[in-house]
């Protein structure tokens, strides 16, 4: 198996969420009715951080 390409020493983590007309569906994480207990962290976690 080849090995996987690494980011550059100092690259930032980056998630990229997008959600196109989820209407009544939408996470919770994000406003909706949707429990996502695994990804609430996850965005907790990273908009804490995002003036650092």
């Amino acid at each position: 198996m080849a090995e996987l390409p690494k980011p550059p020493k100092g690259a930032p983590n980056v998630l990229l969420i997008l959600l196109d007309d989820v209407g009544f569906g939408q996470a919770s994480t994000f406003g909706g009715p949707v429990p996502t207990a695994a990804l609430d962290p996850s965005i907790t976690t990273t908009s804490s951080n995002a003036s650092d």
